[in-house]
């Protein structure tokens, strides 16, 4: 007798011409509610999209997407790795051959900086990195001159440095102990000034060509390559360390 109450009385409300009228604008309300939810998600989710996406940018700054080390006091064969990853692992789609020294760069009356000297090949690092949406074609080509040096904006603001400038460069090619270092100079032109708007690397880094290198430090060792890749990064990462048996790092792994 209940049950047959109740469901009298919700048939009469849901059948009654008023009651209708009222559900219809219920479910109007509820469909356009959802509507206004799923568009807010899917707003929000493209706009944190877009900030993984700037921010990722910006920590990788002129980092190429993964970085091949040679093993502690050995050099690379850029050649026979090269070819390797070209011939297996096509998701790589360019490399750079590089090698790193410290030094000092000095100019009068102003106090000397610390840098790490990033040596490069322009041509192929245009092709794994973004130094060259950072640098303009004229600065790359000078690059290749010997002396030539490429620094970064925070350096070159620090000691009152313009393109076309030169500097000191005090570095060392030997030493004995700690205590017995043998620093030598050598003038360099500035030919090229880089902004990344990453404090660390734009007062820090400094790049020269193999030719420089050749010249002052007189060696033109590959110490490291940068590849570029095509796809997942972690997975190629992965595969290129179990084929090669060699230190190698998606760029978000050196932070």
């Amino acid at each position: 007798m209940r049950i047959y109450i109740i469901s009298t009385l919700i048939s009469r409300f849901l059948f009654n011409a008023s009651s209708i009228s009222l559900l219809r604008s219920m479910i109007l309300m509820c469909i356009a509610s959802m509507i206004i939810a799923t568009g807010s998600l899917a707003l929000v989710t493209a706009i944190m999209n877009g900030y993984e996406t700037v921010i990722h940018k910006k920590l990788q700054g002129i980092n190429a997407d993964a970085i091949l080390y040679a093993p502690t006091h050995e050099t690379l064969n850029y050649q026979v790795i090269t070819s390797i990853i070209k011939n297996e692992f096509p998701a790589v789609k360019h490399v750079s051959p590089g090698n790193t020294h410290h030094a000092i760069i000095g100019k009068k009356d102003y106090e000397p900086y610390v840098i790490e000297i990033h040596t490069i090949d322009p041509l192929e690092e245009i092709k794994t990195s973004t130094l060259g949406t950072l640098l303009s074609s004229e600065s790359l080509s000078a690059m290749s001159s010997h002396n030539s040096i490429v620094i970064g904006h925070q350096c070159a603001k620090d000691l009152d440095i313009s393109a076309g400038d030169m500097l000191t460069l005090m570095y060392t090619t030997h030493y004995d102990t700690c205590n017995n270092l043998s620093l030598e100079t050598t003038e360099c032109k500035v030919v090229g000034i880089f902004n990344t708007g990453i404090d660390d690397i734009d007062s820090r880094y400094a790049y020269i060509s193999f030719n420089t290198c050749k010249t002052i430090f007189a060696h033109e060792d590959t110490t490291y390559m940068q590849l570029s890749i095509n796809g997942d990064i972690a997975l190629t990462v992965t595969a290129l360390k179990k084929r090669l048996n060699m230190p190698i790092f998606a760029w978000y792994e050196l932070y």
